[in-house]
């Protein structure tokens, strides 16, 4: 089984963009709480 792509996160649309890729994660819970905001 092939492992996901690694994306870098360098600015705030990076992070949303990795979060949105997999919404339930802990990234996307982190992401969230620290900028108020759900996953776009």
């Amino acid at each position: 089984r092939d492992l996901p792509v690694l994306l870098d996160v360098d600015t705030a649309a990076d992070a949303h963009r990795v979060a949105a890729e997999a919404p339930d994660g802990r990234f996307a819970a982190v992401l969230g709480r620290l900028t108020g905001v759900g996953v776009r």
